[in-house]
């Protein structure tokens, strides 16, 4: 077996399945590889599937990639890691995030996927997430056969459909997202963009608030405007683009991968977890995986 495999189960539906009790906030699985990867001198694969496997909300699943000098007593839920994959399921909305930290800058890319409640069960269906790490410190996002972010995202800012690349800071408490924006009279806000179809003439809603971090007050002002609209937001502050940062390495020395759950209310299912810098290897089980997906029914 290829190293750098954490889970080998190539009957769909096996896999980890990262379900917590009433009383827990945190789990963990965690595994090392018998060599560390990195992208200094090949380009790699990170690359899985997953599926929900119930509706209760709302709950947070992170793989994240460990680093060489990560000890287990330095797990925290805001700590910053060199690349780390968001999945959430919140009501009628499904969310994957991919988290950079290039020096201590952290960058997230979201994806929002917004679906009736009627169809619900689409969003039960397994997916293959695959992140290609680069030499040149780029990277790619697909999911299933879409490619969500390409190569060349770091020249400015990436929209695809519903997706967006934000810099991103923490501040308390941490179930705040605050992103600097060069705006009037205005130098921190809090922004959430939702566009409800891929045609860029369609409408979205952007959510913003203003954050005053010493008193933690905020105040919500509901914005229609079309995806057009937005994407002239974004260029308007380009100032904040992360091309800036496109010489930052994106990862060290990787030598382990971990699944961490926050909350408690969902149960994930993960298989078919990979890291390798082997490109036939990755394909031959993307090719596999996606043959059995046709064949099992949920």
């Amino acid at each position: 077996m290829m190293p750098g495999t954490l889970i080998d189960n190539y009957e769909v539906g096996g896999g980890i399945t990262t379900k917590t009790e009433n009383e827990q906030s945190l789990y963990l699985v965690q595994t090392k590889f018998e060599k560390s990867f990195s992208n200094s001198k090949n380009d790699m694969i990170f690359q899985f599937n997953y599926r929900y496997q119930d509706l209760i909300d709302c709950s947070v699943l992170r793989l994240s990639l460990i680093k060489d000098d990560f000890s287990l007593n330095e797990i925290q839920p805001e700590k910053k890691l060199p690349l780390q994959v968001k999945l959430q399921l919140c009501g009628s909305f499904q969310t994957l995030s991919i988290d950079l930290n290039y020096e201590e800058k952290n960058l997230q890319w979201l994806r929002n996927v917004r679906a009736p409640r009627q169809n619900l069960k689409n969003l039960f269906e397994p997916h293959l997430i695959r992140i290609s790490i680069y030499q040149n410190r780029t990277y790619k996002v697909q999911i299933d056969q879409e490619i969500i972010v390409n190569e060349e995202f770091l020249n400015g800012w990436n929209i695809v459909g519903p997706t967006y690349l934000v810099k991103q800071k923490e501040i308390e408490p941490r179930n705040y997202r605050v992103y600097e924006m060069k705006q009037e009279k205005q130098e921190t806000a809090y922004e959430e963009i939702v566009l409800y179809g891929e045609d860029e003439k369609e409408f979205g809603k952007i959510r913003s608030r203003q954050i005053d971090v010493m008193k933690q007050q905020n105040d919500f002002d509901n914005i229609q405007v079309t995806a057009r609209q937005s994407l002239q937001l974004r260029e308007k502050n380009r100032d904040f683009s992360p091309s800036r940062h496109q010489n930052a390495h994106i990862i060290g020395n990787i030598n382990g991968i971990q699944v961490i759950v926050e909350e408690n209310h969902k149960s994930f299912l993960i298989d078919n977890v990979l890291l390798t810098d082997d490109l036939d290897y990755a394909d031959q089980k993307k090719a596999f995986i996606e043959k059995m997906y046709k064949r099992v029914q949920y």
